[in-house]
């Protein structure tokens, strides 16, 4: 038990009485604090920044509730092509940034293309082995650019790694749930902060890009190994 004895901006303000249950010194057996509150500047004051944040509070909870109930109702399909396919690109480009586009040799704007569209082969759209650095010339308006695609793939990483590729078809249906997914999604975004620290802004050489390939699959864990690795020939 102390004083009803205002402290801090409430300071001069108080009933001086003996009570258990104080904020600022003031007491709410006597009303002291919410008195303070409304009829005194400082009170009014704090009163306003309080209620400012709190409806800030109450809108970000809002916004995230909006955005659970969003997510609760998206389809497994819509969780893989709006939250993880723009991760997983977003990991090729960092890996191959710096490089032209895979079909062409150009440079300009660059996207992540697949080399085995993720509408006919699904179960492949997220093995960075099947993802590289493309032109959006060469990526969109080609359909994907498949004959140059290929040829860029035996002129940089050779035939052993584009017979690697092709055999990615052999990978079994994608088994995993939309709860896998989600985790997933949070997952990327320490395998992105972990991938930047590695390249640390530097140009990847050949035999990186296809290194890092292999660790960023093996981090995913969608994918057994003989599909998730390459093993490279020193």
């Amino acid at each position: 038990m102390k004083k009803c004895k205002g402290i801090n901006k409430a300071k001069g303000y108080g009933c001086g009485n003996l009570v258990e249950r104080r904020k600022y010194g003031l007491c709410f057996e006597h009303k002291c604090f919410v008195k303070w509150l409304y009829e005194t500047d400082e009170g009014k004051e704090t009163l306003n920044r309080h209620t400012i944040k709190a409806k800030k509070e109450t809108k970000h909870k809002e916004r995230l509730q909006d955005q659970k109930q969003k997510i609760d109702l998206m389809s497994l399909s819509k969780v893989k092509s709006t939250m993880i396919q723009p991760k997983i690109n977003e990991l090729v480009r960092i890996i191959d940034n710096g490089q032209p586009c895979i079909a062409t040799g150009n440079f300009g704007k660059m996207n992540a293309g697949h080399f085995y569209h993720a509408g006919g082969s699904s179960q492949i759209r997220f093995n960075l082995h099947n993802i590289h650095i493309q032109s959006f010339e060469s990526n969109h308006f080609k359909s994907g650019d498949a004959m140059n695609y290929i040829q860029g793939i035996k002129r940089i990483y050779g035939d052993s790694y584009l017979e690697f590729m092709e055999g990615l078809k052999q990978t079994p249906s994608d088994k995993h749930t939309k709860q896998f997914y989600l985790e997933l999604n949070t997952k990327l975004l320490a395998i992105k902060k972990w991938l930047k620290s590695e390249i640390n802004g530097q140009m990847q050489d050949i035999s990186n890009r296809i290194r890092l390939r292999n660790q960023v699959n093996i981090l995913l864990g969608l994918y057994d190994k003989e599909f998730s690795i390459f093993k490279q020939k020193l």
